[in-house]
């Protein structure tokens, strides 16, 4: 008898731990594969080169509520599109914890984007931004930084915070 009740106990554990097993599994499987990315990327403006074959486009990319979020700026072809899975292949720059200025209306570094000519970039961003990369040369294009001056904002009538 006293083997019965031990065999039933061992059984019973056994599949609760098994069931706990196939549960932890099934999150792992949800959370990895199903929900894939939890960054998204607003898009915040588009820019055609001269030629219209490429186009430069800035965004912000929000990574969640443990991030910050960061100002982005890539350079693709004109008929691609940047996805939510994208990162910027010219400039990546974040506020660095307030310091960054200045910030647009929603929080977030500025990158104004203006084509020099078909194969030259001039981007101007936020001032003691945190940069993450800042590439000048994609694709054999020349890519050339400023960080943005008050004169800049009074020029291209920025809203800023």
């Amino acid at each position: 008898m006293k083997n019965k009740i031990l065999k039933i106990i061992l059984v019973s554990i056994g599949t609760v731990v098994l069931l706990g097993l196939i549960a932890f599994v099934a999150w792992v499987i949800y959370f990895f594969f199903l929900i894939g990315n939890s960054c998204g990327n607003e898009i915040l403006e588009s820019v055609s080169s001269p030629d219209g074959s490429k186009k430069v486009v800035v965004f912000v990319r929000n990574c969640g509520a443990t991030t910050d979020w960061a100002t982005e700026a890539s350079v693709t072809n004109a008929n691609e599109i940047v996805t939510d899975g994208d990162l910027g292949n010219l400039l990546r720059i974040s506020p660095n914890h307030g310091q960054a200025w200045p910030l647009a209306i929603k929080g977030w570094p500025i990158i104004k984007a203006k084509w020099d000519s078909p194969n030259s970039i001039s981007l101007h961003y936020s001032k003691d931004s945190e940069i993450f990369l800042q590439d000048e040369n994609v694709n054999g294009m020349d890519i050339r930084f400023f960080p943005i001056t008050k004169e800049f904002i009074e020029t291209e009538n920025l809203e800023i915070r």
